[in-house]
């Protein structure tokens, strides 16, 4: 192994860093650079844990849909989005569910951008229907792209990704096929994770 030497003060002696109170432990800053370009000190707790403070985007939960039973399809508007939201994850958490169904029949959860003029849907995603206890998941935000993410999705759950902005306005829609007795449906909610800008 080769002898390695720390470098050393002009004097030859002291180490060119920082030394603790008994003049033991050399060591030189760690630094990072800025939004400018420009070094920063990295600092430590006590513990040698680097600091850090989260900066960028925040998340709001949201509530949409309470859980119910429903056994009809039902729109739940969302007349204005948080004014920082630049994007959102839709949750359609399926607890049980009652009642007869055939092929592409069951519940899906649909997210749709709607203009402030016109009543109807401009663009929309949704999940396919399904009749197991699992969740509907859509991801609605700039930029968004599987890559190299591995989704898991058997037959009972679906996940759907868009890269689309948000408008101001968006629509929740629990869509629901089938037939149902009086006391039959699905016991769900529909949840919103909205996505904050700083």
């Amino acid at each position: 192994m080769a002898d390695y030497r720390l470098p050393m003060d002009a004097d030859g002696v002291k180490y060119h860093g920082t030394v603790d109170q008994n003049e033991e432990n050399p060591g030189q800053f760690m630094y990072g650079l800025d939004e400018n370009g420009n070094k920063r000190i990295i600092r430590t707790d006590e513990q040698g844990n680097v600091l850090t403070r989260v900066t960028g985007s925040i998340v709001e939960n949201e509530i949409i849909g309470e859980r119910k039973i429903r056994n009809r399809t039902e729109t739940l508007y969302k007349s204005s989005v948080p004014e920082k939201a630049i994007g959102l994850i839709a949750y359609l958490t399926v607890y049980s569910s009652t009642g007869k169904f055939v092929n592409n029949e069951g519940i899906s959860l649909l997210v749709a951008s709607r203009s402030q003029h016109e009543p109807h849907n401009i663009l929309y995603v949704q999940t396919e229907h399904k009749t197991d206890n699992r969740p509907h998941m859509i991801y609605w935000t700039p930029s968004a792209n599987k890559r190299d993410a591995q989704v898991w999705l058997p037959k009972t759950r679906d996940v759907k990704i868009t890269g689309l902005p948000l408008s101001r306005m968006m629509k929740f829609e629990i869509n629901i096929k089938g037939e149902f007795e009086a006391d039959e449906g699905f016991d769900c909610m529909v949840s919103v994770e909205w996505i904050m800008g700083v």
